[in-house]
């Protein structure tokens, strides 16, 4: 498989579900349970930004449209290393990675394959989780920081992950991490989402 692919492929490891209706509150009253249980039920919606990929053997960025309805994803990445016209969709079983005539197909829950492809070893089952700024519940939580005076997620550790939340910004009533990174090892992403949109109504 060429180079662009495998780097779109590592990129798609970072699609997003979940499922539920939104409670109607605001961000501000929300004590860290009920930011947990909103968080939870947040299925629809749509993210805008970019995102930096760093292995020991590459480093590459490139820009995201992202939508998630329910199971299903479809992620758009564009950038100047050959990430041009890549499309990524699934339906939370099986990833579909197209770009030009290329594509490919995998099964989620088979990892190793994933891994061997890709050379990537990213819990796929915890990233909608994290990227929302929530632990993943199928994951022991190592440890975890709040912040005193907002009660969202600061710091995360699970599965010898670090996840750190470097900024929220308000979308629709909704605190949304802007600013991410995850780490272990030599495997590093860094999300900086400049648009996020709840689209359950759409």
């Amino acid at each position: 498989m060429k180079r662009p692919m495998q780097l779109a492929t590592a990129l798609c490891l970072l699609l997003v579900s979940a499922c539920g209706m939104l409670p109607d509150k605001t961000p501000e009253s929300l004590s860290w349970e009920e930011h947990l249980q909103r968080m939870q039920a947040l299925s629809h919606w749509s993210a805008a930004g970019k995102l930096a990929l760093r292995t020991r053997d590459q480093s590459e960025s490139g820009t995201m449209l992202w939508q998630q309805v329910g199971n299903s994803t479809h992620l758009r990445l564009s950038g100047p290393m050959g990430l041009s016209a890549t499309t990524i969709e699934s339906d939370g079983e099986v990833i579909h990675v197209r770009q030009g005539k290329e594509s490919k197909s995998w099964n989620l829950k088979d990892q190793t394959s994933l891994m061997e492809q890709t050379g990537m070893d990213l819990p796929l089952n915890a990233l909608p989780y994290w990227l929302k700024g929530i632990p993943a519940p199928q994951l022991k939580v190592q440890s975890m920081e709040l912040d005193h005076d907002t009660e969202l997620l600061s710091r995360l550790q699970q599965q010898g992950w670090q996840v750190e939340y470097e900024s929220y910004e308000l979308f629709d009533e909704l605190m949304l991490p802007t600013r991410v990174r995850i780490q272990r090892n030599q495997s590093k992403v860094l999300l900086v989402v400049r648009q996020w949109q709840d689209i359950s109504d759409q």
